[in-house]
């Protein structure tokens, strides 16, 4: 398998997971995004996109109005394409990237236009791409989960502190 899909359920891991596999592997050779939230308190208000090695924006924050919205989140689709995946664009003609990681493939990155082809190209690519993937049924979503050349990982909180080293070691077998 090329591509390797984390699911769960929210909050089980999947970032976590997927920050410290980038850390674990070798540096210069991952290209892709992380999220993260960004909290008020205890209270979630939104979510940032950071480029690894590059550039962070933010993804949604929970205000009113916009046309682009996930539950109370308004979602930027203009500024993460523009800071997120055009600053990715090039890294697969690169030839030192030997990993791609995306965090995550869900609504609010669907809602980009240029998410669809990004995401395509991405798994498509020769290299290994590990990615968080939405946990509840979402139509473009599950389209991915069912392509052949993906492993589906269902994450849950008893492995997500082993599996981050499984998953470097694996992949630096592969390159």
């Amino acid at each position: 398998m090329a591509n390797i899909l984390l699911t769960g359920p929210p909050g089980c891991g999947k970032t976590t997971v997927l920050r410290r596999l980038v850390e674990l592997l070798p540096a210069g050779t991952v290209a892709g995004f992380l999220t993260e939230e960004i909290r008020a308190g205890r209270a979630r208000t939104g979510f940032l996109a950071r480029v690894i090695g590059g550039p962070t924006v933010v993804l949604a924050e929970a205000r009113p109005g916009g046309s682009h919205r996930v539950g109370r989140y308004r979602v930027d689709t203009k500024a993460f394409e523009r800071h997120v995946l055009e600053p990715l664009a090039d890294a697969l003609s690169d030839p030192g990237i030997r990993y791609l990681v995306v965090d995550e493939i869900g609504k609010m990155e669907f809602l980009a236009p240029a998410f669809a082809g990004f995401i395509a190209a991405w798994l498509d690519d020769p290299r290994p791409l590990v990615a968080s993937i939405v946990w509840r049924p979402y139509p473009p979503a599950d389209r991915i989960k069912k392509r052949p050349d993906v492993e589906i990982v269902t994450l849950t909180e008893a492995d997500r502190d082993l599996l981050p080293a499984r998953l470097a070691a694996r992949l630096c077998r592969r390159c």
